[in-house]
């Protein structure tokens, strides 16, 4: 009150159907808009008078964050702010806990280490009327996949489960390249390539943070993959009757040599499958048995994966 001369009692009222007998009250608007604001004064003589004056009242803004709880380290993610009333003039400012600050409503922010952060928003308009808020969210560390050994080294035609060791708490995994694989979703598949693979899985944990892990499959193809028998014994009796190359992985047999101990030639055959005793040598030499002897052999055996075994 600014009365001249001074009155002796007063009645405001705030136009929001508040009133008050101070000469000098403090009044708190509990919502924005155009208000008349009147004062009725009386002085000591008894002569009243009153005035009016209208107050613009702004809207304090209530903002409030927009974001995942949890968010995966090094993944860029959306952090909006709201507003519970639009006001085009707010101003915003952000501190996100990682030493990242920002003065725009909607963000894209990433956070390079894992752990809690405390993320503040503040807003204000052109008056300064302003407020924060708060949000926690937790930074999760990604999961990961090492292999237990890697390169892993398997013979052609043999398999082996491919072992990883996980972090995380994965609800998915996903193999590639699928070839030779008895699964592709669980963690240990078992693998049987037929050449050297190099295999990746992809994993998930239950924040949805996504990583993946590589391991390589060496196939090989060596004697470990064939057997020779050192000794047959073409009898008659049913028993190790023929001399013929076993194994696993094998393809072929390209090419296979009898030698007698002057170096004749007593039996030659190409291009043939290993393990069918159909086709190897049956102990005769132009027609006739031969001589129980030392004789030596040569041979060139391809192998499943395209290797040669001489």
């Amino acid at each position: 009150d600014q009365t001249t001369p001074a009155a002796n009692s007063w009645l405001w009222d705030f136009g929001d159907g508040t009133t008050s007998n101070a000469e000098h009250p403090s009044h708190n608007f509990t919502a924005p808009g155009l208000y008349t604001v009147t004062l009725n004064v009386t002085t000591q003589s008894n002569c009243s008078r009153s005035f009016s004056d209208t107050i613009l009242v702004y809207r304090t803004p209530a903002p409030s964050i927009q974001s995942r709880d949890t968010i995966c380290v090094n993944s860029a993610e959306p952090i909006d702010g709201i507003l519970a009333a639009a006001d085009t003039l707010t101003n915003w400012q952000w501190t996100f806990g990682s030493g990242q600050t920002s003065t725009l409503q909607n963000n894209v922010i990433s956070f390079t280490t894992a752990g809690d952060y405390v993320i503040r928003l503040t807003t204000s308009n052109k008056i300064g009327c302003n407020a924060s808020t708060t949000k926690n969210i937790y930074v999760a560390p990604l999961p990961t996949a090492t292999p237990v050994q890697d390169p892993l080294t398997i013979a052609v035609g043999m398999g082996a489960n491919i072992l990883m060791n996980y972090t995380g708490n994965i609800v998915s995994y996903n193999w590639l390249p699928t070839t030779r694989l008895n699964c592709t979703d669980c963690p240990a598949p078992f693998a049987n390539p037929q050449y050297t693979t190099k295999y990746t899985v992809e994993i998930e944990d239950r924040y949805g943070c996504r990583n993946s892990g590589n391991i390589t499959i060496i196939v090989v193809c060596g004697k470990e993959n064939v057997f020779i028998p050192n000794t047959f014994s073409p009898n008659g009796d049913g028993r190790n009757e023929v001399f013929y190359p076993k194994g696993t992985g094998l393809f072929r047999i390209k090419s296979m040599r009898v030698f007698n101990r002057w170096g004749e030639v007593v039996f030659e055959k190409n291009e043939f499958a290993a393990n069918d005793p159909s086709v190897g040598w049956n102990g005769t030499f132009k027609g006739k048995t031969a001589s129980p002897d030392v004789y030596i052999y040569t041979m060139e055996i391809l192998c499943e994966n395209n290797t040669i075994i001489p």
